[in-house]
C-alpha cells in the first residue's frame, strides 16, 4: 500500500501532456486498481493468525498448595492483587487467603452445611451459589454479623455449578453443570443464564447457548487430542466432549468468557456473541480437578483444583497477549 502511494504520482507526472491525456488517465486508474490489489493483500495477510492462547498452560508460573480444609474448593474470586475469596463444597463459610503469604487469613461463616459451587464479589457484597440454584448474598462479607439474604435463581437445571460476576453488564452469570433442556433436542446443548444483579430477576430465555455439534466440529479441526468415539457414519470418529461446565469467568481486558470443564480437562474461549474462539486440553496431571477460575485486572490467571490423591492447589498464569 505504501508502494503504491510513491507510483502514483510518479505516474501521474510523467503521463501529464495535453496530447497524452486519455493515456495518462488510463495509466492513473490502472496504477490504483494496483495500489487496491497490494492493499487487499496487505489486508489478507494481517489477519491470519494462529490460533493461540494468550496463556501458556504448559508452563505453570506459580503453584500454591493449599491447606486440607480447601481440599473440596470449588469456587474462588479476587478482592486485590494477593487476596482471594473461597468456598468450598462443603461449609457455609468464605475463606479469605493470601497468596503472598500462601496462608488463609480469614474465615466468614454465611450458612449452614450445603454444596457450595461458586463466589463471586461485587463492591464489599460476596455471592455464592449453591448447587441447587439459590445465591446467597453476604452484604458486607467481612463484618462481625454480615447480612445474608437468599436468592431462588430459578434456573431449570439440578446441578449448577458456574457463577460469575458480570461488572459491565450488572448480572450474574450461572451456569449449570450439564444441560438443562430435557428431551433429545437438549441433550447437545449447554447454556448459560443472566440473572439481574439490581432486581434478583432471571431471564428465562438462556443468554448463550451452545452447540455440542459445533464444538465437536471445532476440536476435529484444531485437531485437539480428546478422546474419539468411533461411528460408521463418522471415519474421523466423534471427539468425546463432555463440556460440563465447573467454573466460568470474564476476560477483565478481552471481555471474552472462559469456561473451565473439570470432567473433559478442557478449558473454552468464547467471544461475546457466543462463539468459541478457542479450546485446549490441559494436562490432567497438573488439573486434576479444574473447579475455579478468577482473573487479576492486569490479566493474571489463577485457576484452583480440589484434592484427589494430592493437596488442593492454586495455579497461577502470566497474560502473554
Amino acid at each position: 500500500m505504501v508502494l503504491a502511494y510513491f507510483i502514483l504520482p510518479i505516474i501521474s507526472i510523467r503521463c501529464w501532456k495535453p496530447y497524452n491525456l486519455s493515456s495518462c488517465y488510463m495509466k492513473t486508474w490502472c496504477c490504483c486498481v494496483l495500489s487496491l490489489i497490494v492493499a487487499g493483500c496487505a489486508t489478507k495477510s494481517s489477519v491470519v493468525t494462529e490460533k493461540k492462547a494468550p496463556y501458556d498452560f504448559s508452563n505453570t508460573k506459580e503453584r500454591i498448595a493449599l491447606p486440607t480444609i480447601l481440599n473440596e474448593i470449588s469456587g474462588i474470586t479476587f478482592v486485590d492483587s494477593i487476596t482471594l475469596l473461597c468456598v468450598q463444597d462443603e461449609d457455609g463459610i468464605i475463606f479469605q487467603y493470601d497468596i503472598s503469604k500462601k496462608e488463609i487469613t480469614h474465615t466468614y461463616p454465611f450458612a449452614g452445611n450445603g454444596d457450595y459451587e461458586g463466589i463471586a464479589l461485587k463492591g464489599d457484597t460476596a455471592y455464592v451459589l449453591r448447587s441447587d440454584g439459590t445465591l446467597f448474598e453476604v452484604g458486607n462479607y467481612s463484618a462481625d454479623k454480615p447480612t445474608v439474604n437468599m436468592h431462588p435463581t430459578g434456573i431449570p437445571a439440578k446441578n449448577i455449578e458456574g457463577l460469575c460476576y458480570d461488572k459491565k453488564n450488572q448480572r450474574f452469570l450461572i451456569a449449570p453443570k450439564g444441560r438443562s433442556a430435557k428431551g433429545k433436542e437438549g441433550k447437545d446443548i449447554r447454556t448459560i443464564y443472566s440473572y439481574d444483579a439490581r432486581t434478583y430477576q432471571l431471564n428465562t430465555t438462556p443468554l448463550y447457548s451452545f452447540d455440542m455439534n459445533e464444538i465437536r466440529a471445532y476440536a476435529l479441526e484444531n485437531e485437539l487430542e480428546v478422546p474419539v468415539k468411533k461411528k460408521k457414519k463418522a471415519p474421523q470418529g466423534e471427539p468425546v466432549i463432555h463440556f460440563r461446565t465447573s467454573s466460568l469467568e470474564i476476560h477483565p481486558l478481552t471481555e471474552q468468557l472462559y469456561i473451565l470443564s473439570d470432567v473433559d480437562h478442557m478449558i473454552f474461549v468464547f467471544g461475546n456473541n457466543g462463539k468459541l474462539e478457542y479450546a485446549e486440553m490441559l494436562d490432567e496431571n497438573v488439573f486434576n480437578k479444574a473447579e475455579g477460575i478468577s482473573f487479576l485486572p492486569n490479566g493474571t490467571l489463577i485457576i484452583s483444583n480440589e484434592a484427589d490423591s494430592r493437596q488442593p492447589t492454586l495455579l497461577k498464569f502470566k497474560y502473554q497477549p
